[in-house]
């Protein structure tokens, strides 16, 4: 049995402003991103987790640093990575084709981006995470992450059609529990 999980997404970065496809490039925390980062790290001291699992992204790092959670232990798992979208990373949106943004790859989830990771793939190393690390643990955990990489843990955990929570915004807490979801915290300016 999977135990409670929060999920967190890393607060804003660069890209988020320009718009412009993140992928696995290195982006930094916007001053509104290290805020709301600050604000989730608020929220989450009232709440009981017994470690955090994370993406090993720079992002991912900065936006738990600027939560200060430093009294648990982290876990850097490069299965919780953002989905790598190879040619296209750093480009504007607004210049891709359709089938190349991403709530089009979610619908066609092996496709792929020229050089890139499909939406499967994402799911696919989701779901080993899932099975070999969460399925061991048995107290709440604390997962930091991103876009896609979230959105494919929700799908293992609610992989009912239309279950799906609304995106994961920048730095807001999720809880994940007895197959439902919930937001517990969106922090000031969530974009």
């Amino acid at each position: 049995m999977i135990p409670p999980l929060y999920i967190i997404r890393h607060g804003q970065v660069q890209a988020n402003v320009d718009d412009v496809v993140g992928g696995i490039f290195d982006t930094p925390l916007t001053s509104l991103g290290v805020s709301q980062a600050q604000q989730a790290g608020i929220f989450l001291l009232g709440l009981t987790f017994q470690k955090i699992y994370a993406s090993p992204q720079g992002r991912v790092r900065k936006t738990l640093e600027a939560m200060r959670l430093t009294a648990l232990p982290v876990v850097y798992d490069e299965r919780l990575r953002e989905i790598e979208c190879g040619e296209v990373e750093g480009l504007p949106h607004a210049q891709l084709p359709r089938e190349l943004h991403m709530g089009y790859m979610f619908l066609h989830q092996e496709m792929r981006r020229p050089g890139g990771e499909s939406v499967h793939e994402v799911r696919v190393r989701v779901r080993a995470f899932m099975q070999d690390v969460l399925q061991k643990e048995n107290a709440p955990v604390l997962i930091l992450t991103h876009a896609a990489a979230g959105w494919a843990l929700v799908r293992e955990l609610l992989p009912a059609e239309g279950a799906d929570p609304e995106e994961l915004g920048n730095a807001e807490v999720w809880l994940f529990e007895n197959g439902a979801a919930k937001k517990l915290f969106t922090p000031a300016s969530t974009i």
